[in-house]
């Protein structure tokens, strides 16, 4: 197979400050080892390009030949994403999906903001279940292809509080078309209708957003707060009465009928609350302590803990902190101005090998 002849071949090494940011040409995707056709890689651009709209994730994905003047393909991809800063800035709400050809080696880097949507065993299991099994017998563009819409697929109901992102484009916006396109075409993206299911729960973003029927497309009326409370499950009421949760419940008036308890509960969370892995509530927080500070030459390390207020879960982990980087041509900014969104990581995600398949 000529992908299989091609990736044996001697792969170069690279900095990070050599990979071209695809921001710059309005892009999401960077193939330095060309495994994506032109239809795939804007296939790809697409996708995230209309998740980007929908709620401001941004997916980088990247192919390079090496990894090895770093002491592994998870500390370049940290590095990387953290230089290109994916993600708008304090929602953190990035992802860089990384491919290394030299290395045999798939890491899939994720945002602060994306953990709690997309915790590491999740992102694992999308690895080994999606991406993987076609790299092994030389599909890499299907690999590439089927990691990107799962990740896109998970991150689609995703509503994260955007409302540093929106301030960061009021001069975009009024640049493009005056006060009239500002008050109009924002006011319209923050005020957009929330459609959803006569009976469930969905998280939703703290924007205070019309909420309609999903079935009929009428409006829904929120119920009052003592239903709701009869309704929430213990750790819930814990979460609340933390002021952890921010939920509301509403009601369709032509599918239920008032009088019923089938309503649907939308939940948001504060910023930097995570979901327990053990009691399934919204109850972690996350905290850090630099242990080593990085230089320019040489890495440092951080002790992250994770505890839960409900329950006893707790778990401290050590991670890795990149060199830092000097400052090069590359701006972090608005991801419409040329670049990503100042978005940061801490090395959340995770990573997979795989070594050929014999035809």
């Amino acid at each position: 197979m000529v992908a299989i002849a091609y990736f044996s071949a001697p792969a170069q090494a690279i900095d990070i400050n050599s990979v071209p940011n695809p921001r710059t040409s309005g892009r999401w995707v960077t193939d330095m080892e060309n495994i994506l056709n032109v239809e795939t890689e804007a296939q790809i651009n697409r996708l995230i390009t209309e998740l980007e709209a929908k709620n401001g994730t941004e997916i980088a994905v990247v192919t390079v030949p090496n990894t090895a003047d770093y002491g592994s393909p998870k500390e370049f991809t940290t590095a990387l994403f953290n230089h290109w800063g994916i993600g708008k800035q304090g929602v953190d709400n990035g992802i860089l999906f990384m491919i290394s050809t030299g290395d045999r080696r798939v890491e899939i880097e994720t945002g602060y903001g994306i953990e709690g949507i997309l915790p590491d065993a999740k992102v694992g299991n999308i690895i080994d279940q999606k991406i993987i099994p076609q790299f092994r017998v030389g599909n890499f563009e299907q690999g590439v292809l089927d990691g990107t819409k799962t990740l896109v697929f998970e991150l689609s109901p995703a509503d994260f509080p955007l409302q540093k992102f929106a301030t960061r484009h009021w001069d975009w916006l009024l640049g493009l078309g005056g006060a009239g396109l500002f008050s109009g075409g924002l006011y319209k993206f923050l005020n957009r209708c929330r459609y959803v299911e006569p009976k469930g729960r969905s998280r939703c973003s703290l924007f205070s957003r019309p909420v309609y029927c999903k079935q009929c497309r009428q409006p829904m009326t929120q119920v009052k707060e003592s239903l709701l409370e009869a309704q929430l499950t213990e750790v819930e009421k814990f979460s609340k009465n933390k002021k952890y949760l921010n939920l509301t419940a509403w009601q369709c008036p032509h599918c239920k009928p008032p009088g019923t308890l089938n309503f649907h509960i939308l939940f948001s969370t504060n910023f930097g609350i995570l979901q327990c892995p053990q009691c399934d509530g919204w109850t972690v927080q996350r905290n850090s302590k630099v242990i080593l500070a990085p230089t320019y030459v040489s890495t440092g390390s951080r002790l992250v803990s994770k505890t839960c207020a409900y329950c006893d879960y707790h778990e401290e982990k050590i991670e890795i902190i990149p060199k830092r980087v000097r400052s090069s041509s590359s701006s972090r900014g608005s991801s419409s101005g040329g670049s990503f969104g100042g978005g940061s990581s801490g090395g959340g995600g995770a990573g997979g090998s795989w070594q050929m398949t014999p035809v």
